[in-house]
């Protein structure tokens, strides 16, 4: 039934994808009957439409980086575009539009990390892959800052793949100290830098979300699509070698550091809707794997299919 999940055919995915955020524009479009807070616009004041196209391009862009990430990687034995797809299907229906620019530009800046840790190797030195990894994922906390949870899969990486070196455990401060510099330059001479951002996060945090009560069932979603994958990435880990062995702890580390970036929102902040959006990068590959080297085809069409009809349900009947 989703046979096209493994076809290595990138039309497949252009076309799916540009359909996916199709709909997600026309769906934002004729629920926001209200008034539209965006972010960022107490500094950018533009069209809507500029923020749509924003949104569509941030969003295929991730996806499309994605895919090249991971097939770059040792973690699938052939071309496929089904990670980035379950990104796009996942990210544009788990909360309103134009409250997902800033996590998916947090998320953007969390794979260009993410694809600097999956050049670690053994026998090489990756003093320049941990400090541009670690930029990366400060730069991410500018627009979601309870992504610095997230941080600790630096040590955590280096600890699966590399023998100690204590000058690759320090690099992350160094880039800490690096983006420092460039923070208190901006606040020097942009006396409002900091105004702005309190004053932008105020705005969004005070708006009444739009249909997206229905966290928990994304959350559910994520959580049972992760146990269903463990059975395949098992079978997957014990007949492979070894760098696919130590990339695998790091997917798997990935998405219990989402789960502590979601709890520290919840817990911490009060937010009774936590942020998901950490989990969809580990889910996607590690779900994508599943669709692709799985034999129990039946149960994976099963789960993708209640997921679709139970997201119509929550989002336009309950």
């Amino acid at each position: 039934m989703f046979k096209f999940l493994k076809s290595n055919n990138p039309l497949y995915f252009l076309f799916i994808s540009s359909f996916i955020l199709f709909f997600s524009v026309i769906n934002h479009v004729l629920l926001s009957s209200q008034e539209i807070i965006w972010p960022f616009s107490l500094v950018i004041n533009l069209n809507k439409y500029f923020f749509y196209f924003a949104y569509t391009s941030i969003l295929l862009f991730s996806a499309i980086k994605m895919n090249i990430i991971i097939n770059k990687s040792v973690f699938f034995q052939k071309t496929n575009y089904a990670t980035g797809l379950i990104y796009i299907a996942v990210a544009s229906s788990i909360y309103p539009l134009h409250l997902s620019i800033k996590p998916l530009l947090a998320n953007l800046f969390c794979l260009l990390a993410l694809e600097n840790l999956l050049k670690i190797y053994r026998n090489k030195t990756c003093k320049i892959e941990i400090f541009n990894a670690s930029c990366w994922l400060l730069i991410s906390t500018f627009f979601v800052g309870n992504t610095i949870f997230i941080f600790p899969i630096i040590w955590i990486t280096l600890s699966f793949i590399r023998p100690f070196n204590w000058r690759e455990y320090i690099m992350p401060f160094i880039a800490l100290f690096f983006i420092s510099t460039y923070i208190i330059v901006l606040l020097f001479y942009f006396g409002d830098f900091n105004y702005w951002i309190e004053n932008d996060y105020q705005k969004l945090n005070n708006f009444q979300l739009i249909k997206s009560d229905n966290w928990w069932y994304f959350g559910i979603v994520l959580l049972l699509g992760f146990i269903i994958s463990t059975r395949t990435l098992f079978l997957s880990f014990i007949r492979s070698n070894n760098r696919f062995k130590k990339i695998t702890w790091v997917f798997i580390n990935l998405f219990f550091c989402c789960i502590l970036q979601s709890l520290s929102e919840y817990i911490f902040l009060k937010n009774s809707q936590p942020l998901l959006y950490g989990f969809l990068i580990p889910f996607s590959v590690i779900f994508s794997n599943t669709i692709i080297n799985t034999k129990i085809t039946w149960l994976i069409h099963c789960f993708i299919f209640i997921s679709v009809v139970g997201y119509f349900l929550v989002t336009y009947v309950i």
